[in-house]
């Protein structure tokens, strides 16, 4: 588990369960340690894992087997 209110590659990490994998310059790679885990990111992003809610400029997701990879949004 992460603490709250950590900034990782860039993004603004308000709460994970799940651990870093990997960081990168505007990207993170979160791999979880139990058979589910939560990522919630501010702003806007994206990840190789469907959203399961948008709130509040926060973007939450639940992560399994699979190791999401959460991206800064690029700019337009």
């Amino acid at each position: 588990m992460l603490p709250p209110d950590l900034t990782l590659g860039g993004l603004d990490v308000a709460y994970a369960t799940a651990e870093a994998a990997h960081v990168g310059e505007g990207s993170v790679t979160f791999r979880s340690p139990a058979p589910e885990s939560f990522v919630a990111v501010r702003g806007e992003v994206t990840c190789t894992e469907p959203a399961v809610e948008l709130a509040a400029g926060r973007t939450d997701w639940r992560t399994g087997p699979r190791d999401p990879r959460v991206h800064r949004a690029p700019n337009p």
